[in-house]
């Protein structure tokens, strides 16, 4: 295959190799955590993911088709990142609430062995 060495706006190709729809976005879900502390989690992975967009738009080496390949890439890896951690929040958050929910049975029990409410 030969390859085009001036590097310009991507084209109707160029879109077509990355095997997306010209300006199409890409989509990532971004979990919110049960406690403010976790915050920082996000706000880290998202300055990363910045830096990393940075980084490619700086590349004196890449071309405009293999960056924003890269940063489509990243993306669907910080994506994934983003299922996992949402899915360790979830479980933390079912933890808690199976704990709650053993505190309440324990006081419901109480009340009826002493009769009172």
């Amino acid at each position: 295959m030969v390859m085009d060495t001036k590097d310009g706006p991507l084209t109707t190709f160029d879109w077509d190799v990355l095997a997306m729809k010209p300006f199409q976005g890409v989509r990532m879900n971004i979990p919110m955590p049960s406690k403010k502390e976790d915050l920082r989690t996000v706000a880290y992975a998202l300055a990363k993911m910045s830096e990393e967009f940075h980084k490619y738009a700086s590349s004196p080496l890449g071309t405009n088709r293999s960056e924003i390949g890269n940063a489509r890439n990243y993306t669907a890896y910080q994506h994934n990142s983003f299922r996992k951690l949402s899915g360790e929040w979830k479980e933390d958050y079912e933890k808690l609430k199976e704990a709650e929910q053993k505190v309440v049975d324990i006081k419901e029990h109480s009340r009826h062995v002493t009769r009172t409410r």
